[in-house]
């Protein structure tokens, strides 16, 4: 399939390291001095994949997300870490067709043959308090474990500590942009996961099922169905009552009890879509993709972004994202409508439409919407709850062209205090 489609779904990619200068050296020195002390502290350590694996139970096409707490440099932060095996998918299906799996009832696994444990380990650590307006996105970076530049290691209670340089080594992005935005690059960091929330570790498996046929002209067609879904588990967040987490994993999980459960489940539902697909007359290209990420958490809620992603023939696939939250006192699913969460009637709709037409008209946003998009004249549906504020979305095409994909605008919660139900279970992140 086109490359162009693939990228809408490689969010975390590999890492390609340099031979490094003085300064790397200089950090490299400070790593080690941080696992020399964690050895005489009797702890296990792991600064590179196969370690880490172990150290974590890390399991296969897995993905685990840890809230953290700690200091970048100086200052207090709290961290959002996620890691996750770098399987490298965009492989061409005719030259390595004697290296690929073709089980009819798998369908064709798109991995070359290699042992799970072999796969390298990524992670990325997200500040969700600090927005960097450079980057247009929080303050974070993306590295591979096995630079050795990060030391992972669990306390006496069992907690995960991590502990580094601030440094992004990711090909797939634009490195040199980082590296002139960041606001802590060449930061000494240092995390310890945050104990006191309820939930604070977060699994996420992924399962794929992907099927090629050459027509008889010569050209492949491919279909390709990929989801992503968390599932909580009770081993690692045991301040959550067992109740709450059974509620969350019957929405989240589709009632799956471990990993390997929901992986199955996951795998049928990929298989599914295969079948609706072969069931059309005339076959043609297709992706589609069901993708959780965690947005927010704290002691009330854990919210989620639901990432949906669909190729049918033609230029190019649609994304979309929408919001997923849940309490974390009862396990009940939250609402995302944007008139449960403000008092809409005329006369705030219309000073909120005039505030968002005002954010827009900054030459930020101006120049990529349509022309007879200002002044709204409706209410963004999608919104996002994040530590700072009311994130709005606009989705493909209803304000913007295609090649702008959707359309973000970030409000700090004091500036929309006056909007907000008092009895939407959001109202206590505007103070009320």
């Amino acid at each position: 399939m086109a490359k162009m489609r693939k990228c809408a779904l490689l969010v975390l990619c590999a890492i390609m390291l340099g031979c490094g200068d003085s300064k790397d050296s200089q950090k490299k020195q400070s790593t080690q001095e941080q696992t020399q002390e964690s050895k005489a502290q009797g702890q296990d350590i792991a600064q590179d994949s196969a370690s880490a694996r172990e150290l974590l139970g890390l399991q296969e096409n897995s993905t685990a997300f840890y809230v953290l707490k700690g200091k970048v440099g100086d200052k207090e932060q709290v961290g959002y870490l996620s890691i996750w095996e770098d399987k490298k998918r965009d492989i061409d299906i005719e030259s390595s067709i004697e290296n690929i799996e073709n089980d009819p009832e798998k369908g064709r696994v798109v991995y070359l043959k290699q042992n799970s444990k072999d796969f390298p380990l990524m992670i990325a650590i997200t500040l969700p308090n600090v927005w960097n307006e450079a980057m247009g996105d929080n303050e974070h970076f993306i590295s591979s474990l096995d630079a050795q530049k990060i030391t992972f290691s669990k306390d006496e209670k069992g907690f995960l500590k991590v502990s580094g340089v601030w440094e992004d080594d990711n090909p797939r992005g634009d490195r040199l942009f980082w590296h002139q935005k960041s606001y802590f690059k060449g930061e000494k960091f240092s995390f310890i996961q945050d104990d006191s929330l309820p939930l604070n570790v977060v699994t996420f498996t992924q399962e794929y099922y992907t099927h090629s046929t050459k027509k008889l002209d010569g050209q492949v067609i491919s279909f390709e169905s990929t989801y992503r879904k968390p599932i909580i588990l009770p081993s690692y967040n045991p301040k959550l009552e067992s109740h709450i987490v059974e509620k969350l994993n019957a929405q989240l999980a589709d009632g799956a009890k471990d990993v390997s459960e929901l992986q199955k489940q996951l795998q049928y539902l990929a298989k599914q879509d295969f079948k609706a697909y072969n069931q059309e007359k005339e076959q043609f290209d297709a992706e589609y993709a069901k993708m959780y990420s965690v947005e927010f958490i704290d002691s009330h809620i854990v919210s989620l972004q639901k990432f949906s992603y669909v190729y049918e023939g033609g230029a190019h696939g649609v994304h979309s994202t929408t919001m997923e939250s849940y309490s974390l006192q009862n396990g009940e699913r939250l609402s995302s409508k944007l008139e449960d969460l403000f008092l809409l009637d005329e006369k705030n709709k219309n000073t909120l439409l005039q505030m968002l037409t005002q954010k827009l008209e900054t030459p930020e946003y101006k120049e990529k919407l349509f022309e007879e998009t200002l002044p709204l004249k409706a209410l963004p549906q999608t919104f996002f709850v994040t530590s700072q504020g009311i994130k709005f979305v606009w989705h493909i095409y209803e304000i913007a062209p295609y090649v702008y994909g959707e359309i973000e605008l970030h409000i700090p919660y004091k500036d929309l205090k006056s909007f907000v139900n008092p009895s939407s279970p959001y109202a206590y992140l505007f103070g009320l």
